[in-house]
């Protein structure tokens, strides 16, 4: 119980660096190589990006506005001449951010710069992205990538390690990269793993019913009806059937993992938690559709991306439930006093008092750019 406290008090002591959003740093590229060999397109970077990297605040108020942008602009541009290069086999390809004035698109999680693309490339079957937007600065950033090559869509997650390809025959890479990244995006979910944690605290404290395990069959309750939930809204949002503001989303999460945490202190809690699992499952899965809810491409590749990331959150998910409840139930066995009074009642309290940090970060987050 000590050591499952102590790393709850750890997690909270780290409140201010995890109370950010937990909506991820993404910009979506999209590029199109003609049969001729010119490459066209346009890159939505994040303006809350572009200020970390770039001194574009020229009054240093804090606030940027859509002059200081554009005086900005070639300053914008050369950034991402250097941040994202294009090869075709041996052959360079030449990609021109310069080519149209810059713009503003308001995206779900706030406003992004413009920058239309042009170029020229080599024919040929695969197009290499070297792709190093934020690295150095922010490991868990992604690009989210349509590439129209050869006819066919390709629906990339890029990473700032300058890694991406688009291959007439890379559709099982691609669904596997999409695999990884739903594993990453669950194992970095600090939200979405207390919100689970929170879930199955008492569990640990439930008795064993007649033929079947208590513990076990209402873990598998709750995971199911957090999955089915989770699924539904993830497949509604990636396929733009539903959208909502992200600052809300992320309200809403935090305020999931809230209620779910002060729900452990009532004493008849433990089984009814499956309800809850199920109705805040609905909101989780918008959360998880952020990476994937504004992919430009077409319905195959939209789907294959669906299915890979799904697997791969439900494949971190049963991850951590294998590591934290055979925990568990061994610290319940030794004392179940001590574990419902350390492991669910003060554990509780210090995610519930986390998660209050979450939601009040989240419901009064500063804009960038005025509305």
């Amino acid at each position: 119980m000590k050591i499952l406290l102590s790393a709850l008090l750890c997690l909270l002591c780290l409140a201010p660096g995890l109370g950010l959003a937990h909506k991820s740093s993404d910009s979506y590229l999209s590029l199109t190589l003609s049969p001729e060999g010119s490459l066209s397109g346009r890159w939505d970077i994040a303006l809350r990006d572009l200020d970390l990297l770039l001194p574009l605040d020229a009054n240093a108020d804090r606030r940027l506005t859509w002059g200081e942008v554009r005086r900005a602009a070639p300053t914008i541009q050369a950034l991402a001449t250097r941040s994202l290069q294009l090869r075709n086999g041996d052959n360079a390809c030449t990609l021109d951010p310069a080519s149209a004035p810059l713009a503003i698109e308001e995206h779900v999680d706030g406003r992004y710069v413009v920058l239309a693309l042009a170029g020229i490339c080599a024919r040929g079957d695969a197009l290499e992205i070297d792709y190093r937007l934020l690295a150095g600065i922010d490991a868990a950033h992604r690009g989210i990538a349509r590439i129209h090559l050869n006819g066919r869509d390709h629906a990339l997650v890029l990473t700032p390690d300058g890694s991406g390809r688009a291959a007439a025959d890379s559709a099982t890479a691609t669904w596997w990269s999409h695999v990884r990244e739903g594993m990453h995006h669950i194992a970095s979910g600090y939200d979405h793993l207390l919100f689970l944690l929170s879930l199955l605290l008492p569990v640990a404290l439930l008795p064993p019913r007649p033929g079947q395990p208590g513990p076990w069959r209402d873990t598998l309750m709750l995971v199911t009806a957090f999955t089915v939930a989770h699924s539904l809204t993830l497949g509604l949002a990636t396929f733009d059937l539903i959208r909502l503001p992200s600052r809300w989303v992320e309200s809403a999460i935090a305020a999931s993992v809230l209620i779910a945490a002060l729900h452990n202190l009532r004493e008849s809690a433990a089984r009814t938690r499956w309800a809850m699992a199920l109705v805040f499952g609905l909101v989780h899965g918008l959360g998880f559709a952020t990476l994937l809810g504004e992919l430009p491409t077409a319905m195959g590749p939209r789907l294959t991306a669906l299915l890979g990331f799904n697997l791969g959150v439900e494949i971190g998910q049963l991850l951590a439930v294998l590591f934290f409840l055979p925990l568990a139930l061994t610290l319940a066995r030794r004392s179940s006093l001590s574990y419902c009074r350390l492991g669910v009642r003060s554990s509780s309290l210090a995610i519930a008092l986390l998660a209050f940090v979450w939601l009040c970060q989240r419901l009064f987050n500063w804009q960038l750019i005025p509305g």
